[in-house]
Protein backbone atom coordinates (compact mmCIF):
# COMPACT_ATOMS: atom_id res chain seq x y z
CA UNK A 1 0.00 0.00 0.00
CA UNK A 2 1.10 3.35 -0.98
CA UNK A 3 2.40 5.39 2.02
CA UNK A 4 0.09 8.64 0.52
CA UNK A 5 -2.99 6.80 -0.84
CA UNK A 6 -6.02 7.31 0.97
CA UNK A 7 -8.66 4.62 2.23
CA UNK A 8 -12.08 5.35 3.29
CA UNK A 9 -15.04 3.32 4.24
CA UNK A 10 -18.26 4.13 2.89
CA UNK A 11 -20.89 4.27 5.14
CA UNK A 12 -24.81 5.19 3.98
CA UNK A 13 -24.87 8.62 5.21
CA UNK A 14 -27.69 9.86 7.74
CA UNK A 15 -30.34 11.71 5.88
CA UNK A 16 -30.73 15.84 7.19
CA UNK A 17 -34.30 14.82 8.83
CA UNK A 18 -35.49 11.39 9.88
CA UNK A 19 -38.60 11.74 7.61
CA UNK A 20 -36.58 11.80 4.90
CA UNK A 21 -34.70 9.22 2.38
CA UNK A 22 -32.76 8.60 -0.34
CA UNK A 23 -33.92 9.85 -3.87
CA UNK A 24 -31.02 10.02 -6.14
CA UNK A 25 -27.36 9.67 -5.96
CA UNK A 26 -23.88 9.70 -7.78
CA UNK A 27 -21.89 6.95 -7.08
CA UNK A 28 -18.04 6.66 -8.58
CA UNK A 29 -16.90 2.81 -8.37
CA UNK A 30 -13.08 2.71 -8.48
CA UNK A 31 -10.13 1.32 -6.63
CA UNK A 32 -7.66 4.29 -7.20
CA UNK A 33 -8.15 7.77 -6.26
CA UNK A 34 -7.05 8.99 -9.13
CA UNK A 35 -8.76 9.78 -12.39
CA UNK A 36 -8.75 7.54 -15.32
CA UNK A 37 -6.49 5.16 -13.31
CA UNK A 38 -5.91 1.72 -14.75
CA UNK A 39 -7.30 -0.02 -11.98
CA UNK A 40 -10.38 1.73 -12.45
CA UNK A 41 -10.69 -0.33 -15.34
CA UNK A 42 -9.81 -3.58 -13.73
CA UNK A 43 -11.04 -6.67 -13.24
CA UNK A 44 -12.29 -6.12 -9.49
CA UNK A 45 -13.97 -2.87 -10.65
CA UNK A 46 -16.00 -4.57 -13.85
CA UNK A 47 -16.98 -7.10 -11.79
CA UNK A 48 -18.37 -4.51 -9.23
CA UNK A 49 -20.03 -2.79 -12.12
CA UNK A 50 -21.64 -5.82 -13.18
CA UNK A 51 -22.78 -6.35 -10.10
CA UNK A 52 -24.11 -3.01 -9.10
CA UNK A 53 -26.26 -3.19 -12.26
CA UNK A 54 -28.30 -6.39 -11.33
CA UNK A 55 -28.69 -4.41 -7.67
CA UNK A 56 -29.72 -1.20 -9.36
CA UNK A 57 -32.00 -3.27 -11.82
CA UNK A 58 -33.77 -5.35 -8.94
CA UNK A 59 -34.37 -2.56 -6.96
CA UNK A 60 -36.07 -0.81 -9.49
CA UNK A 61 -38.33 -3.34 -10.65
CA UNK A 62 -39.07 -3.45 -6.90
CA UNK A 63 -39.77 0.40 -7.00
CA UNK A 64 -42.04 0.01 -10.42
CA UNK A 65 -39.53 2.11 -12.57
CA UNK A 66 -38.42 1.40 -15.51
CA UNK A 67 -34.57 0.14 -16.01
CA UNK A 68 -32.31 1.12 -19.01
CA UNK A 69 -28.39 0.81 -18.37
CA UNK A 70 -27.48 3.93 -20.35
CA UNK A 71 -30.16 5.91 -18.06
CA UNK A 72 -27.89 4.95 -14.86
CA UNK A 73 -24.40 3.97 -15.84
CA UNK A 74 -21.67 6.60 -17.06
CA UNK A 75 -18.43 5.12 -17.92
CA UNK A 76 -15.12 5.25 -19.97
CA UNK A 77 -16.32 3.98 -23.80
CA UNK A 78 -13.62 2.51 -24.39
CA UNK A 79 -14.77 -0.59 -21.93
CA UNK A 80 -16.80 -3.02 -24.02
CA UNK A 81 -20.06 -4.71 -22.24
CA UNK A 82 -21.36 -1.84 -21.32
CA UNK A 83 -24.24 0.58 -22.69
CA UNK A 84 -22.89 4.11 -20.69
CA UNK A 85 -24.79 7.11 -20.74
CA UNK A 86 -22.06 9.71 -21.00
CA UNK A 87 -18.35 9.05 -21.19
CA UNK A 88 -16.04 9.87 -17.90
CA UNK A 89 -12.68 8.48 -17.30
CA UNK A 90 -14.23 6.02 -14.54
CA UNK A 91 -17.46 4.45 -13.70
CA UNK A 92 -20.34 5.88 -12.13
CA UNK A 93 -24.02 5.58 -11.20
CA UNK A 94 -26.03 8.56 -11.44
CA UNK A 95 -29.15 8.07 -10.90
CA UNK A 96 -31.88 10.92 -9.98
CA UNK A 97 -35.26 9.48 -11.67
CA UNK A 98 -37.53 12.60 -12.56
CA UNK A 99 -34.87 14.68 -13.09
CA UNK A 100 -34.09 16.58 -16.02
CA UNK A 101 -31.49 14.82 -18.46
CA UNK A 102 -30.75 11.14 -19.10
CA UNK A 103 -32.77 9.80 -15.92
CA UNK A 104 -35.20 7.70 -15.62
CA UNK A 105 -38.99 8.44 -15.78
CA UNK A 106 -40.65 8.49 -12.73
CA UNK A 107 -43.73 5.82 -12.46
CA UNK A 108 -47.34 7.23 -13.29
CA UNK A 109 -48.67 9.56 -10.09
CA UNK A 110 -45.65 9.43 -8.32
CA UNK A 111 -43.20 12.69 -7.36
CA UNK A 112 -39.29 12.64 -6.22
CA UNK A 113 -39.91 12.00 -2.91
CA UNK A 114 -41.77 8.68 -3.49
CA UNK A 115 -38.80 7.17 -4.41
CA UNK A 116 -36.67 5.10 -1.81
CA UNK A 117 -33.28 4.20 -2.41
CA UNK A 118 -31.77 3.43 1.03
CA UNK A 119 -31.82 -0.08 0.69
CA UNK A 120 -30.34 0.01 -2.67
CA UNK A 121 -27.21 2.31 -1.61
CA UNK A 122 -26.84 -0.32 1.38
CA UNK A 123 -26.60 -3.36 -0.93
CA UNK A 124 -24.58 -1.24 -3.10
CA UNK A 125 -21.84 -0.06 -0.13
CA UNK A 126 -20.93 -4.06 0.04
CA UNK A 127 -19.01 -3.66 -3.05
CA UNK A 128 -15.61 -2.92 -2.74
CA UNK A 129 -14.96 -0.58 -5.32
CA UNK A 130 -18.23 1.36 -4.77
CA UNK A 131 -17.69 5.01 -3.28
CA UNK A 132 -14.13 4.32 -1.70
CA UNK A 133 -13.90 8.25 -1.54
CA UNK A 134 -16.81 9.30 -0.36
CA UNK A 135 -15.85 12.95 -0.13
CA UNK A 136 -15.11 13.13 -3.47
CA UNK A 137 -16.40 10.04 -5.45
CA UNK A 138 -20.68 10.89 -3.75
CA UNK A 139 -23.61 12.68 -4.41
CA UNK A 140 -26.97 12.63 -3.11
CA UNK A 141 -30.56 13.66 -2.96
CA UNK A 142 -33.00 13.33 -0.16
CA UNK A 143 -36.67 13.78 -0.02
CA UNK A 144 -39.93 13.15 1.54
CA UNK A 145 -42.59 10.93 0.88
CA UNK A 146 -45.38 13.11 -1.25
CA UNK A 147 -42.93 15.91 -1.97
CA UNK A 148 -40.86 17.12 -4.83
Amino acid sequence: MNFFEFREAFRVPKPPFKTMHITGFSGKLKMNQTAGDEDNTGTQVINDVKAALKIVQKHFKKLGLRYKEDEVLNGPKTVKGFKVGKGSSDFELDIYPGFPGKNPDLPRGQVEGDVNFDDMVKELGNLKSFVNFPKSDWSVNYGEPGKK
